[in-house]
């Protein structure tokens, strides 16, 4: 029986196995033993600090990538700076009766915010699922350093106008439109593959999403770390709705290139591939966006304004 066996090893068998279904071209989730179900519920049972300590592991199977020679440059810089995060995600848990994803939970010992990952631990993709669910929230904290957002972690400088939000969420827009346009009867992917990326272009620009977290970060109770002030709410749906039917570029965009960059690394696809190509530039402008506004010695979190 299941529960007599060590969930941790079924869960990594479980990666593992769905590691082998794709990299002989079946599709994990036409399965009858649905492997993504049976992870979740292997995962829900390993203990917590046991549960910390092996998305550490595949944490740095993460960092690790660096070292792979064939890595695109945009991709290594990239993981370099979501390794100059992890610190400062300070619990690794299977989600408590919320969604997946990155939490704003509160301070390190050493005055800066530290943050809850409730991760994600369907196996749908095996090994490449897992690490680019992890280079997406570490995106979100990554992004939060470098633009100084809210606890809603919003992809945008603070201090922006609208209009100038309006102007970031259409060129995001278009850049996932023409990444569509690339998919789009691209050979190289197979059916499953294309389904993963279609999710994740689909899911970087979805509407009114800024405004949905804002409403959901205001109503948190007091004195939790990720509430935000009503101002801070007006603020958020006001570029919500500046954003147009693309709100969801204003949190979910860096995130998802980044795993997408993760996905076709650990996928093998061709370097030369169109897609391939249009997803590390605009991952690099992207890259540079946030570089560029990241200011180590003023890092606000914005939570009083």
């Amino acid at each position: 029986m299941q529960t007599q066996l060590d969930p941790e090893a079924v869960f990594r068998d479980l990666v593992t196995e769905v590691d082998r279904m794709m990299s002989e071209g079946k599709n994990p989730d036409l399965d009858i033993r649905m492997p993504a179900g049976e992870a979740q519920k292997a995962a829900q049972a390993v203990p917590a600090e046991q549960f910390h300590a092996m998305m550490g592991d595949f944490v740095q199977k993460l960092g690790a990538l660096r070292e792979d020679q064939a890595l695109p440059e945009e991709t290594r810089a990239v993981i370099e700076e979501l390794m100059a995060v992890v610190p400062l995600v300070t619990v690794m848990q299977y989600p408590q009766g919320g969604m997946p994803g990155m939490k704003l939970s509160g301070a390190t010992d050493g005055g800066g915010p530290a943050f809850t990952f409730n991760v994600d631990t369907q196996a749908r993709g095996g090994t490449s699922f897992l690490l680019g669910h992890i280079a997406h929230e570490l995106t979100h904290v990554a992004a939060h350093q470098a633009f100084g957002s809210s606890p809603v972690m919003e992809l945008v400088q603070s201090g922006a106008t609208d209009e100038e939000v309006a102007a970031l969420a259409a060129e995001r827009k278009q850049a996932l439109s023409d990444l569509k346009s690339a998919l789009a009867g691209n050979p190289e992917f197979d059916e499953f593959q294309r389904g993963m990326l279609e999710e994740k272009l689909v899911y970087g620009a979805q509407p009114h999403k800024l405004e949905r977290y804002a409403e959901a970060f205001a109503n948190l109770a007091e004195g939790k770390p990720g509430k935000i002030t009503p101002a801070q709410k007006d603020r958020l749906v006001g570029w919500g709705k500046a954003a147009g039917d693309a709100s969801g570029t204003l949190v979910e965009y860096d995130t998802v290139l980044n795993q997408m960059l993760i996905y076709l690394h650990m996928w093998q696809i061709s370097q030369d591939n169109p897609f391939y190509v249009r997803l590390r530039a605009v991952a690099q402008a992207a890259y540079d966006r946030r570089s560029r506004a990241f200011q180590p010695t003023d890092q606000p979190t914005d939570q009083s304004s």
